[in-house]
């Protein structure tokens, strides 16, 4: 369908934004079922009000929409631990994509076209890639899986990865996504990545488009879209993406296959539909290049080849660096340590190193938690943009450590570990 037509999703706070304004008894449930503390916790709406949550979807349907959201947009495990209503993650998710698709299957008969429903997985609380973190990638993972087998089972038709502010955070949701299909044996849903953009073109988290989408392209998703405070001008940053295109905003020029409006009521789904009758959709490329892509905050393609590889920010090679290393066993406050381990990868990239290589394999340090530790400091500093990590050890547990804590797309370097 994406290449005949250019479809419309409900907007991007979904049915939420006709939600509001309900008092705390609407949010506790029959007998008080969840604490006080779940006030405002629209996504548990799917549970306590249903009725509401599928008038909502009804009305956008009816105003056109091709695609509505589930109402889950902070439906993940730590978002509601906010709440107190964790244990309920997989229930409300369940319900919210079990509401969704009961208003698609009601409103089939009228349609001139399929309509769809997209399990909504949002950023979650927190920033993995914060050097402050009090979030890790394992406690983001937990959080997601019930969401996903809530969506999943529920009866979603695809999986939408929304508002990715920080690309970590997104990959956490990605291995959750991969994991539950590789443990269940059915057909995977095709995914939808949705990207928050700054008036810079960067995330949030400081990475470009491009970047964010090298980063993002083992999730292999259907197609990959552009929202937040972003310009039209972004779009050809995704003209050669072997994906489809989605875009979130006002209806710009160039060709996409998936539109969502700014606005999220059914009048702003009909002007979308009106805007969208006559455009033409944008075509696949004919040909996808197969050259190597690696990011840390801007994307590389080494056309050229990689020539060097900067070897100072490791235990064995630099004897400065191990030192600043080994001391930071000896101060609780160790950020000016980190900060002038910094600057030795600051020094490689000035001197033209192609990618920086680390390693901490040292039996004198916590092995793991330092790479984790240098690994978020080099994926946010701006002087190492264009430098891409090589990720070097003989344990599996320090490699997983540096995966899970760094935004971009690395080399790993030391597989053969027993």
């Amino acid at each position: 369908m994406l290449s005949r037509k250019v479809m419309v999703t409900d907007g991007p706070m979904g049915p939420s934004a006709q939600l509001e304004g309900q008092d705390d008894a609407a949010f506790r449930g029959p007998q008080n079922r969840f604490p006080a503390t779940a006030k405002n916790n629209l996504d548990l709406l799917s549970i306590t009000k249903p009725d509401l949550v599928l008038t909502a979807h009804r009305a956008l349907l009816k105003a056109g929409a091709d695609i509505i959201r589930t109402n889950t947009r902070n439906g993940d495990g730590l978002c509601q631990a906010f709440y107190g209503t964790e244990d309920a993650t997989y229930e409300l998710n369940k319900a919210a994509a079990t509401l969704a698709k009961q208003a698609v299957t009601e409103a089939a008969g009228a349609a001139s076209s399929p309509k769809f429903v997209a399990g909504v997985i949002g950023p979650s609380t927190g920033s993995l890639s914060s050097p402050k973190t009090k979030t890790t990638w394992d406690q983001m993972v937990n959080g997601y899986r019930p969401q996903v087998r809530g969506l999943v089972e529920g009866g979603a038709h695809l999986l939408l990865l929304d508002m990715v502010s920080d690309t970590s955070n997104a990959k956490a949701a990605v291995y959750a996504i991969q994991e539950y299909f590789e443990l269940n044996p059915k057909a995977r849903l095709p995914l939808l990545i949705n990207v928050s953009l700054k008036a810079d073109g960067r995330t949030p988290s400081g990475q470009s488009l491009a970047a964010c989408v090298v980063s993002l392209l083992h999730a292999q998703p259907l197609a990959f879209g552009i929202g937040g405070d972003a310009a039209p001008s972004s779009l050809p940053q995704l003209a050669k993406s072997s994906c489809w295109i989605q875009w979130t905003g006002a209806a710009p020029s160039e060709s996409i296959n998936i539109f969502t409006p700014s606005g999220s009521k059914p009048k702003d789904i009909q002007d979308a539909v009106a805007q969208m009758e006559k455009a033409s959709p944008r075509a696949l490329p004919s040909e996808i290049s197969s050259t190597l892509q690696l990011s840390n905050l801007d994307a590389v393609t080494p056309a050229e080849g990689l020539k060097l590889i900067g070897q100072r920010c490791h235990v064995q090679g630099s004897h400065r660096f191990k030192g600043l290393v080994h001391a930071c066993k000896y101060t609780s406050d160790d950020d000016e340590i980190w900060e002038a381990a910094i600057q030795l990868a600051i020094q490689q990239a000035e001197d033209h190193a192609d990618l920086l290589d680390l390693n901490f394999d040292s039996p004198n340090v916590d092995a793991a938690e330092a790479m984790g530790k240098f690994v978020r400091r080099c994926s946010l500093h701006p002087k190492l943009a264009h430098v891409p990590l090589v990720i070097s050890s003989g344990s599996w547990k320090v490699i997983a450590e540096g995966l899970k804590n760094t935004q971009g797309k690395c080399i790993v370097n030391g597989l053969s570990v027993a």
